[in-house]
């Protein structure tokens, strides 16, 4: 792929990558320009090339984790800490004209980011990629770099523990 085509892809799939990098930032805005940042320097510089074994999306949704985990450690190795409350994906987007239904809609989202944030990262990267990525399994277990049995397992348990975190939500 030549560097034109690469920036068209780059371009295309800029908006899901963006709400993907906040992600694995735990929301900060400020790191997931970092981290988006150095992603595309290494794709567009050659030190990330996409070898064609996964979709193009697939492979950039690992780089930018890939990416994020190494600033994650080094954050940590510094001492520096990031907020947990630096955005708040899909804020401001509503069809809803009811200002009622807009506050519940939004207070359910703030209830299912809450839910997301107490599972185990993997278990919370697994759903984030599924549900709010539309990814199948097998593309998330490319992008994690684990097994698809694997992610199965964090799938299915991410599953159960949300249903607890949210059953009063839907019993009533």
């Amino acid at each position: 792929m030549d560097r034109s085509q690469l920036e068209r892809e780059l371009e295309r799939h800029y908006a899901d990558v963006w709400t993907w990098a906040l992600s694995c930032c735990r929301w900060d805005p400020t790191s997931a320009e970092d981290v988006l940042q150095e992603a595309f320097s290494r794709i567009l510089g050659g030190q990330a090339r996409h070898d064609g074994k996964s979709a193009f999306r697939t492979w950039l949704f690992g780089v930018v984790r890939i990416v994020a985990l190494e600033y994650r450690r080094s954050w940590k190795r510094n001492e520096i800490t990031t907020s947990s409350d630096g955005g708040n994906p899909g804020a401001g987007v509503s069809d809803s004209p009811n200002p009622d239904q807009e506050t519940e809609r939004a207070e359910l989202s703030q209830r299912v980011q809450d839910a997301l944030a107490i599972l185990p990262r993997r278990q919370r990267e697994v759903l984030e990629l599924v549900f709010f990525r539309d990814h199948s399994l097998a593309e998330a277990a490319k992008i994690m770099g684990i097994r698809e049995g694997t992610v199965s397992t964090h799938y299915k348990r991410g599953k159960r523990r949300l249903k607890r975190e949210l059953s009063d939500v839907w019993s009533g």
